[in-house]
């Protein structure tokens, strides 16, 4: 089974120094230094995600990719998908299209859309959500599969079982309850949940790890 290292959690601290005044040139190192590191752990391929090429530009993240010898897997790409205003639902898609363009130019063969907190989305009826859902992640997969590119979206062991007939890719990661909202989504029981390092949350992997095998998965 091949495996990569997810590096959203690892940036997110890399971002808010940039926001509290460090100077790029500084953060931009610390970035080189944890592909660096990643590849010293023999992980052989990342996962990326947009949010890193729009703070240090496509051009640095493809050198630095290069310099520490990792592949990219996959393209994370996090937005508001089920959006049901139109004028704001089309700049998502062609935000999407956009990073569609930038997985391949990383060499990523997938991308995922991962799906941010919409807080415009309490009180709308649930079934109007799941259709903006659709018709906005429909021409992004289109657009994906016209450039090389499979977009696939995050799902749950559940939805694997129904699906597990369409599964390009697997990406896990662990998360925690907490009660404070900072660096955390709301959750529906009205707490927040945030992603920790894995094996200090609340998802239990063997499960899944076993499924995937039982399966034959071998993405």
């Amino acid at each position: 089974m091949k495996y990569s290292l997810m590096t959203t959690s690892m940036v997110f601290p890399l971002v808010e120094k940039l926001h509290s005044g460090v100077e790029m040139e500084t953060v931009k190192k610390e970035y080189a230094d944890m592909l660096h590191m990643a590849a010293g752990c023999g992980i052989p391929a990342v996962e990326i995600t947009s949010l890193q090429m729009d703070v240090f530009g496509l051009g640095f993240v493809k050198e630095k990719l290069s310099e520490s010898g990792l592949a990219c897997r996959c393209l994370i790409h996090m937005d508001q998908y089920a959006q049901t205003n139109e004028e704001q639902s089309k700049g998502i898609v062609e935000r999407a299209r956009g990073k569609v363009l930038d997985a391949g130019a990383l060499g990523a063969k997938y991308m995922m859309l991962a799906l941010m907190a919409q807080p415009d989305a309490e009180g709308q009826d649930r079934g109007q959500l799941q259709d903006a859902l659709v018709r906005n992640i429909r021409p992004i997969a289109f657009y994906g599969k016209e450039h090389g590119i499979t977009v696939s979206v995050e799902d749950t062991l559940g939805f694997y079982q129904n699906l597990k007939g369409r599964v390009v890719y697997v990406h896990l990661k662990d998360m925690e309850y907490t009660d404070q909202p900072d660096g955390a989504d709301p959750a529906l029981d009205g707490r927040y949940i945030r992603t920790v390092p894995h094996g200090k949350g609340v998802v239990d992997f063997q499960p899944i790890l076993n499924t995937l095998r039982k399966d034959g998965y071998d993405g």
